[in-house]
């Protein structure tokens, strides 16, 4: 049934977040759904409440926005059941509003999680160091606890040398995301009807599952960047303030702190069999996704021309070499016009991701062609349509 729109923005209006991080300061949120949107503490709408709005193209996916040159969190609020969930999920894109103002720097570079290399040793290695971090938080003293550190940076350390500019990757997302899942989870926690314990049982089962976190590369560094912020909670008090103004990386930071005893390198590393069935499994699901897109019901059509993409979900994207299926949505320009899709789209590179050569979508009707453009059902008219040839269900265009 989920949440009530009306009555979930009378909670949110008092939002409180400074206890779930040192100096922690909102910028301006909203909700929304497929037809409004409500605005809250946004400088352009002063009120003493929420701002109503109709639902606009820039209120896509839970992230942060730059709406009316002012720095906006927003949360979708379809399929979401209750309040934990709703407030928790703000609370993380709020982070990121933080981050914002305090001018982070530590970003990474979401076309590196695309092409992201599917090796061995890197799977092996990665399994055994999230190993290490789940113990090392379970440790039931100091001494056992830094014993596995010192294990989870002698992996980490390996990595560093396999994946060069792919290890940068991974460690900005944890950088980036880590924080923001921990103040995610406080919130979470506070209104939530389990205990902190259970939640992180729940959540440790994800942070070592080696399938999921191969497979959901983007998603699982979140949960190495949360058991690292929660790691630091037991090292230092003011860790959070200090971490905000530095250079460091999250685990650069957690190495500086801990000071894990000197271990010697890695040389030979043996490929166990969960690792080999784990990738098998990644390969299988990612030609099983384009596939079910594929054979989908209704009218393909293929549009070929000059194709900028504009704006991806990185969460949410299925890829294979030279073509990436954007699950959830991908905001695209043809020439001067932007056109932004919400379902399930293909589009095909050669070098550069955010140049598509060709596009592959699929609607329930038949296009609709008039001299130089064509509307299709559920996305809109895309003009500078110049060929096009039909054949049965299959379109090609060019643009």
């Amino acid at each position: 049934m989920g949440i009530n729109f009306h009555s979930a923005a009378d909670v949110l209006l008092e939002l409180d977040v400074e206890p779930l991080w040192q100096g922690f300061r909102k910028v301006a949120y909203a909700i929304y759904n497929s037809s409004e949107v409500f605005l809250f503490h946004h400088p352009k709408f002063q009120s003493d409440t929420f701002h109503q709005l109709k639902w606009d193209q820039p209120f896509v996916g839970n992230t942060l926005i730059m709406y009316k040159d002012h720095p906006t969190a927003i949360v979708n609020v379809e399929g979401i059941e209750d309040m934990a969930e709703l407030k928790s999920l703000l609370v993380h894109e709020l982070f990121h509003g933080f981050q914002y103002l305090c001018e982070e720097k530590r970003f990474p570079d979401e076309l590196l999680g695309l092409t992201y290399p599917l090796l061995e040793e890197n799977v092996e290695l990665r399994s055994r160091e999230r190993q290490c971090l789940r113990l090392a938080l379970e440790a039931s003293d100091t001494q056992i606890r830094d014993g596995h550190l010192s294990e989870f940076f002698k992996f980490r350390s390996r990595r560093k040398e396999l994946l060069g500019s792919y290890f940068t990757y991974e460690t900005r997302v944890e950088t980036i995301e880590g924080p923001a899942y921990y103040v995610e989870l406080k919130a979470y926690a506070e209104d939530s009807t389990q205990s902190l314990r259970s939640i992180l049982n729940l959540f440790g089962q994800e942070l070592i599952n080696s399938k999921a976190a191969t497979l959901q590369l983007r998603k699982s560094c979140y949960y190495s960047g949360l058991w690292m912020c929660l790691l630091l909670d037991e090292f230092t008090e003011r860790w959070q303030e200090d971490f905000l103004h530095s250079e460091n990386c999250l685990y650069e930071f957690l190495r500086s702190h801990s000071h894990p005893e000197e271990q010697s390198k890695i040389k030979d590393i043996k490929v166990s069999e969960e690792t080999e069935t784990t990738i098998e499994y990644v390969k299988d699901n990612r030609t099983a996704a384009f596939k079910l897109f594929e054979e989908s019901a209704g009218f393909h059509i293929f549009i070929e021309g000059d194709i900028a993409v504009k704006s991806i979900d990185p969460q949410n994207i299925d890829a294979l070499p030279g073509r990436l299926l954007h699950q959830n949505y991908v905001k695209l320009a043809f020439g001067n016009d932007e056109i932004l899709i919400q379902q399930p789209v293909v589009s095909y590179y050669e070098t550069d991701l955010w140049q598509a050569s060709k596009l592959h979508v699929i609607v329930e009707t038949r296009p609709v062609i008039c001299e130089d453009k064509v509307r299709l059902d559920g996305i809109g008219e895309i003009r500078g349509v110049h060929k096009f040839k039909e054949e049965e269900y299959i379109f090609q265009l060019h643009v």
